[in-house]
């Protein structure tokens, strides 16, 4: 491990002899590559987009004369459990349309998703390769170079578990959708009502979750990166920095105050890498923008 080279024990006696250990900069977290990462995303379930509209929206007005043909049928029976058969199978034929329609997953080719996954990861490695360099230049006045052969394995994984979280988009999405459908239909909603729903549902349920993966994959990787790259470097510590946004949990003022865990109360906490709180470290949890903030008082010591 090249952090404790000759050259770099040699560097921090410059740096104890000036007595100075310098602020770490702030960490800069890839916002602008989850932001192309999430437009890319959102370009492959479009088309699932344009199915509803063709094979849902254009259909609705046929679908709710079924259910009230269905519902006057019924009500002639005696005894009757109310199946409404018709309206039952043709909702069902629409849903297996729209499935057919966008293919096997969001109807993106292997090698699209393959493309955009591992550019992604590779830009997300660059990005904090650049942040960590620059911590450890500030601080201690020398870069460790490290040997990285987990790296590979960590970006294979990520497009492993990228694709399979974007092709599962599409299932998701039409198995609420469909339920949303049903209970529109069956409490009386027009064609107007259930049209505003379908957009909701595009917005809420398709691009919300397209988002959600592209910021929470990209902090998840970040974070992962960031816990490797210290410990190789031979760093045991660090401290818990928040965004100190509103979205922190637990902030008292923001938008999830009464999260549990908190993670405004651990800012500036120190943590060991061998001993992760019960969430995990920063990062790990479901669309956490925190980081782990190296301690690097620990290499600041007399050399013999």
């Amino acid at each position: 491990m090249t952090i404790s080279s000759e050259l770099f024990k040699k560097k921090l006696k410059t740096r104890l002899k000036k007595h100075t250990l310098r602020k770490i900069p702030k960490i800069i977290k890839p916002e602008k590559i989850y932001i192309e990462y999430f437009k890319k995303i959102k370009k492959i379930v479009t088309n699932i987009k344009v199915a509803t509209e063709k094979e849902l929206i254009e259909k609705l007005p046929a679908l709710l004369e079924q259910y009230q043909r269905d519902i006057k049928i019924d009500s002639q029976k005696i005894y009757s459990l109310a199946k409404l058969d018709g309206y039952s199978e043709f909702i069902k034929e629409i849903f297996e349309n729209l499935r057919f329609e966008v293919g096997v997953g969001t109807g993106a080719t292997d090698e699209t998703l393959i493309g955009i996954t591992n550019s992604t990861a590779k830009n997300i490695s660059s990005f904090h390769k650049k942040q960590f360099n620059k911590v450890f230049k500030t601080v201690l006045g020398v870069s460790p170079t490290l040997t990285e052969k987990w790296l590979e394995p960590k970006i294979e994984s990520f497009i492993e578990r990228n694709i399979a979280l974007i092709e599962s988009i599409p299932e998701e999405y039409f198995s609420k959708l469909e339920t949303t459908i049903r209970q529109g239909v069956e409490s009386g909603k027009t064609t107007k009502e259930l049209k505003e729903e379908i957009q909701k549902a595009i917005n809420n349920k398709l691009f919300d979750r397209a988002q959600l993966i592209a910021r929470d994959q990209t902090n998840k990787f970040f974070g992962n990166l960031n816990e490797l790259r210290q410990k190789e470097a031979g760093v045991s510590k660090y401290k818990w920095r928040t965004s100190k946004e509103l979205s922190v949990r637990g902030r008292p003022d923001g938008l999830y105050p009464n999260a549990d865990p908190s993670h405004w109360e651990r800012e500036g906490v120190t943590f060991s890498w061998d001993d992760p709180p019960e969430d995990g470290h920063p990062g790990f949890a479901c669309n956490c923008n925190c980081y782990a903030e190296p301690v690097l008082d620990e290499f600041i010591i007399p050399f013999a």
